[in-house]
């Protein structure tokens, strides 16, 4: 994961918003994001019939505790495929996302507000395992 640092915003469009991603020393906060991701993917997959199946709910709840928990690994996790074929991890846009909005990561624990926005990543977007691909 190239760990999100919030960047200036711009609009390229009304229904649009920029966020650059760029590196940065990550800390706890890439264990947090992952940590909010693997308990999303794990309550997703107890529910009954989630889209694409339980397993491959649990196979990326299993890949987030492992980049969360373990040393530092690229490539494992959760990737959305843009258009024009861009591959961006799953936690990036997570990252992105709650920067924009929030401009800081929860300090620790679960914050109920991240892992809603985990699940509705996990739900509402096309996203593979780097195997699928």
């Amino acid at each position: 994961m190239a760990c999100a640092e919030e960047s200036p915003r711009s609009r390229a469009s009304e229904d649009r918003i920029v966020v650059r991603l760029v590196e940065v020393e990550c800390g706890e906060h890439h264990r947090g994001l992952f940590r909010h991701l693997m308990q999303a993917a794990e309550e997703i997959a107890q529910r009954d019939n989630p889209p694409g199946g339980a397993l491959r709910f649990a196979a990326a709840a299993a890949r987030f505790r492992d980049m969360g928990y373990g040393p530092r690994r690229q490539g494992i996790g959760p990737v959305v495929v843009l258009e024009g074929g861009a591959v961006v991890p799953l936690s990036d846009l997570l990252a992105a996302a709650w920067l924009h909005d929030r401009g800081a990561f929860p300090d620790h624990g679960i914050d109920p507000e991240m892992l809603e926005a985990a699940r509705q990543l996990l739900l509402d977007l096309a996203w593979q395992l780097p195997q699928e691909s």
